[in-house]
């Protein structure tokens, strides 16, 4: 009959500590009154309590890689972002002015 395993044993390979953090990018600059092209990275669409779309809020990448966050009651940007996925797609982008919000159109 052969012996037990013992947990005594040293391992085949000796203990080996890995760095498992992810190397982060740097923090992105954050605008509001950026007007220009950019790139949509995320976005996501609000619903009323009656189930209906009552914003869609948008997140883009300037082409100088800031950051944007477009929040919008403008119906026909909610309907054009319900009927396709925007991420990747190009778009224009008019910034908040004092009150005003700001605005976005999809290119083409």
């Amino acid at each position: 009959m052969r012996p037990p395993r013992r947990s005594a044993r040293p391992p085949r390979r000796p203990f080996a500590s890995l760095d498992i953090q992810p190397e982060r990018p740097p923090a992105r600059r954050a605008r509001n009154d950026y007007t220009g092209p950019a790139r949509v990275e995320a976005y996501t669409v609000a619903y009323e309590r009656e189930g209906v779309p009552g914003a869609a809020i948008l997140s883009a990448l300037t082409l100088m890689g800031e950051h944007v966050i477009l929040p919008s009651t403008d119906q026909e940007l909610i309907d054009a972002v319900i009927e396709s996925d925007p991420i990747g797609r190009p778009v224009e982008l008019t910034g908040a002015q004092g009150a005003e919000p700001g605005a976005a159109r999809f290119a083409g």
